[in-house]
């Protein structure tokens, strides 16, 4: 509700105060004294990509029998089987099939790093009846490998301690000469994995076995002198086909491997803004993505949106970096579980504390300071709890002349997260959290501005959000599962530039997303759910009446001179919606998802239907081609809706989305991707040209255009990352003609680089530049006598542009480690040659005269880090 006023007032908070004067991929450093090389890079299982049916052996199918043949397969680095044989005979003509089944298999080949190997593995081949289906397995396997960090040989002799969360019995196992183990017959469920060696420092790890299935993992333990926080799971995967994605684009970053990058101060939400699609606001403080308003996309944490994703100036998110689970973006044909919106999505989950210690971690910066502690509590509990708090509010009133403003309250930014995690069994898993996010900057101008007197006095901005939240998951059996999450709490958003604007909206608000996921067969699996909110809020506006944010430069022009309006009221919005998608495997490498989506929107008393279609075809072992085509539908905007301010009897906005994009690996080292897109819009909000209407949907817009993008792992110590954007993104009111976004941006380009030097020391870089915003220039100014000032006229709408955007960001890290844990030191220089990027323009009282709003000088930002 209050997403169009951030945009709107905000770029007007910022124009006045200024007008007083990829992803790279990091990676953890390695002990001291230990070279990295490919032979310690990091194992991957095959992958099958073509599966064949085998045929049923006429006999047995006839006596109604099933058999499960255990196979061992060989196969070579170009993922072809080799060799195959049967671990135990069944019988019955099912080896035989099986056999003829698994040669023809074609794998993804097992990888040490980015290099194919060759790879011996087991696999189950299931004969059963259609009309009899065998009953479901009820255990699985927990296998492994213990390996040395130092020259990755295996370790033999290792105390393997498996203990399950259910009370089962403690199990052991005594690792072989090649560092490896086996668990069998293991009931579901969640086991504390705990390593002991001798003159090793011991290791512990939480793994998930189900039924049915293997899990195969690989350890790496150190030297007892090193910390223990170093020996990582290096992977964990099962025996299994993971289930196809659901977008025709999803791009996921991890927030480990990206709390290294150039430019993000650590936090690896900043590395959004790297990804291809993905355009800049001013001030980086919004979201723009496939050239669609800031206001069309959303930002959903864990299940629930999120109106302000960083806080002021965009210099960090309000989310611990590491508690980060998952950051996934979909910039378009996104799944039927999200709705309400026209853009994009981006998907932000937290995972839950950590339960085989305490660990603790602390950042002091010149900027910020954040903690992190997290641990068990009981066998079954576990917590965590963070925080941070800027430091801005310190010496931003040394940087500002007495002269020109004086700071009654001065920036200042914090945000929290809290939380406890129940894990009664394998099927049930309860968590509550809290978390909130503040930001506040109060200040009083000395003189008032020269384009617009009415510009004086008080300037404030504060917008905060707390939030309490319950998720309960819930396994009924191996094939049907369902996910609640509940939120609610308090926001609050104002904003006033002097004495003629003034905006005030608390309010509180709810959100209740419950889904079920069900397996009905191998190549068929079903999800639905249903995503209910509903937002409750005092409307308090003193100020000029709002207009269509995009192509009229009055909506962020001169106050003087315009028409007030006043409205206050309460108002409730309900808005619940349902949805249903199927995840069709119609051959080996054909997937189809369709679904659907139904949404009732409140605020205008609509109902919007929104099929869509995404499919994925497997074309080689390393080439992947997918598409999609749908239908969005979103409310208006803020207060567009709003009786005095906007038009109640506005309908939802629309956007049909079409995709075609094809995934190319090449030689295990460099990833390609490439993506055409277009979407259509229509029933845009525009200003009305008849009187007493204020606004209309008789706008349509046009979005297309490409990315590209490149991953590249020349070596273990270094990998590198390329993304390119080429759009246009147009608008038409009243079949008036076609003319640019707002923030249509052409160009794209992101660069990103890093190099683990050794010995605890991490360099990274990013660069990126992005073509300027439209904007529309003044040509002249007209005098009114009645106020002594003057009014700009404006030239054709959008049909200038800023100058460019481009800067440099580097960064620098050294850590050490100590025996309970790693001390780091790093420093983090954004803009780093000093570029003065326009965010604006301001102009003399006449506007005869026009200056360069600046955004950011070369920051630094110095830190220090500990963890345990």
């Amino acid at each position: 509700m209050i997403s169009r006023f951030q945009t709107s007032l905000r770029t007007a908070l910022v124009l006045t105060a200024t007008v007083l004067a990829h992803a790279a991929y990091g990676q953890d450093a390695a002990p001291a004294g230990t070279a990295a090389s490919d032979a310690a890079a990091a194992l991957s299982p095959p992958k099958l990509v073509t599966f064949v049916d085998a045929t049923y052996p006429a006999a047995a199918q006839a006596a109604r029998l099933q058999a499960n043949v255990d196979l061992e397969l060989t196969i070579d680095a170009t993922g072809a089987v080799t060799s195959a044989r049967v671990a135990a005979p069944v019988g019955n003509g099912f080896d035989e099939a099986a056999l003829e089944a698994a040669r023809r298999f074609v794998f993804e080949p097992a990888k040490r790093g980015d290099k194919a190997i060759p790879a011996r593995i087991k696999y189950r081949y299931v004969f059963e009846l259609a009309a009899e289906a065998a009953p479901l397995p009820t255990t699985g396997e927990l296998e492994g490998k213990i390996l040395s960090r130092s020259d990755n040989q295996g370790i033999a002799g290792a105390l393997v301690t498996l203990s399950a969360e259910d009370g089962q019995p403690t199990r052991t196992a005594i690792s072989d000469p090649s560092g490896a183990f086996h668990f069998s017959a293991l009931p579901p469920g969640r086991f504390h994995v705990k390593l002991a060696a001798s003159g090793l420092a011991p290791l512990a790890a939480d793994e998930e076995v189900a039924a049915g299935e293997l899990t195969s993992v690989t350890y790496r333990m150190e030297g007892a002198g090193k910390a223990s926080a170093a020996a990582t799971l290096e992977f964990g995967a099962t025996a299994t086909i993971e289930a196809p994605p659901r977008e025709v684009t999803k791009r996921s970053l991890s927030g480990e491997e990206l709390l290294r990058v150039a430019g993000t101060r650590g936090d690896p939400l900043k590395a959004i803004e790297y990804m291809p699609g993905v355009g800049r606001s001013p001030q980086a403080e919004f979201i723009i993505i496939r050239g669609s308003s800031p206001a069309d996309s959303e930002v959903e944490f864990e299940g629930a949106p999120v109106y302000r994703l960083y806080h002021f100036g965009g210099l960090t998110s309000f989310v611990q970096p590491r508690l980060l689970d998952k950051i996934d973006l979909y910039p378009g044909n996104f799944s039927a579980r999200f709705g309400r919106k026209m853009g994009g999505i981006i998907d932000v989950g937290v995972r839950d504390p950590k339960t085989d210690a305490l660990h603790g971690m602390v950042d002091v910066n010149v900027v910020d300071s954040s903690f992190l502690f997290e641990g068990p509590l009981t066998k079954n509990w576990s917590f965590a709890v963070a925080a941070k708090r800027s430091y801005v509010d310190l010496f931003i009133d040394k940087l500002i002349p007495k002269d020109q403003a004086q700071i009654t309250a001065a920036p200042v930014y914090w945000d929290y997260q809290a939380m406890l995690a129940y894990k009664p069994s394998s099927n049930d898993r309860f968590r509550a959290m809290v978390y909130g996010s503040y930001d506040d900057l109060k200040l009083i101008l000395a003189h008032p501005a020269d384009a617009d007197p009415s510009i004086r006095g008080g300037v404030s901005s504060k917008t905060e959000f707390h939030r309490a939240q319950l998720t309960w998951q819930h396994k009924y059996n191996a094939a049907v599962e369902h996910e609640i999450n509940l939120s609610t709490g308090p926001f609050s958003f104002g904003t006033s530039v002097g004495p003629d604007l003034a905006v005030q909206i608390p309010g509180y608000e709810g959100f209740l997303r419950s889904e079920w996921r069900a397996r009905l067969t191998d190549r068929l699996r079903l999800l639905g759910g249903l995503d209910v909110s509903y937002n409750w809020f005092n409307f308090a506006y003193d100020g000029p009446r709002p207009t269509q944010v995009d192509g009229d430069p009055d909506t962020f022009g001169p106050l003087t001179g315009r028409q007030n309006v006043s409205l206050h009221h309460s108002y409730g919005f309900l808005r619940p919606a349902a949805y249903l998608e199927a995840i069709w495997q119609v051959t080996e490498r054909l997937t189809l998802v369709p679904g659907a989506r139904v949404d009732y929107l409140g605020d205008v008393d609509r109902w919007t239907f929104d099929p869509r279609l995404t499919g994925r075809i497997q074309l080689t072992a390393t080439t992947i081609l997918k598409g999609g085509v749908g239908l969005f539908s979103q409310a208006p905007s803020g207060a567009d809706s709003l009786p005095v301010l906007g038009n109640p009897h506005l309908r939802p906005g629309r956007a049909q989305h079409y995709s075609l994009g094809v995934e190319q690996e090449v030689g295990g080292r460099l990833k390609l991707t490439a993506e055409g897109f277009y979407k259509r819009l229509s029933d845009l909000t525009v200003n009305s040209p008849v009187p007493g209407e204020n606004l209309n949907n008789d706008g349509i817009g046009r979005i297309y255009g490409g990315e590209a993008s490149a991953k590249l792992r020349p070596t273990a110590k270094a990998s590198g990352f390329v993304s390119y954007t080429l759009s246009r993104s147009e608008r038409n009111d009243h079949g008036e003609g076609w003319r640019l976004f707002n923030w249509d941006q052409t160009h794209i380009l992101t660069v990103a680089g890093a190099y683990r030097i050794g010995r605890g020391w991490d360099l990274s870089g990013t660069f990126r530049y992005v073509t300027g915003n439209p904007l529309t220039p003044v040509v002249g100014s007209i005098y009114n006598a009645n106020t002594d000032t003057y009014k700009p006229i404006y030239g054709a709408i959008n049909s200038d542009r800023s100058n460019a955007f481009h800067r440099l960001d580097l960064r620098v890290e050294k850590s050490w480690r100590v025996r309970s844990g790693s001390i780091a030191a790093y420093l983090d220089v954004q803009n780093a040659y000093d570029r003065h990027n326009e965010e604006g323009r301001a102009y003399n009282f006449d506007f005869t005269k026009t200056g360069v709003i600046s955004g950011l000088p070369l920051l630094p930002s110095f830190g220090v880090r500990a963890e345990f």
